[in-house]
């Protein structure tokens, strides 16, 4: 697999996007949370994992219909099949100051 970036400037690995909506209130107020409970980066991005890993279900798991894209959409309907949950998670480390970029596959 080649490894193909998309932008050079590292700048936009942490920009809010219209589906990585890291300044919906909602999403800023679990990121402020995750500020509060974790002292380090690695237990920042570890408290962000665990938060969608934990807190979010997988829409297959839960035999839903729903089909949520945007990071707030995610968190609002607490659920979202993998690139749905990784927007959350990358939209997260983005407001805790984390580069955040995607991968997307076809299989």
């Amino acid at each position: 697999m080649e490894l193909i970036v998309e932008q050079a400037d590292s700048n936009s690995y942490l920009a809010s996007t219209e589906i990585i909506d890291v300044q919906d209130p909602a999403v800023q107020a679990i990121i402020a949370d995750i500020r509060t409970r974790a002292d380090s980066d690695v237990a920042r991005a570890q408290a962000a994992f665990e938060y969608v890993r934990d807190q979010i279900q997988h829409s297959f798991d839960v035999d839903s219909d729903v089909v949520t894209i945007r990071a707030s959409d995610v968190l609002g309907q607490r659920e979202g099949i993998c690139f749905a949950k990784a927007h959350l998670l990358g939209a997260l480390l983005r407001g805790l100051g984390m580069a955040a970029g995607f991968c997307y596959g076809r299989t």
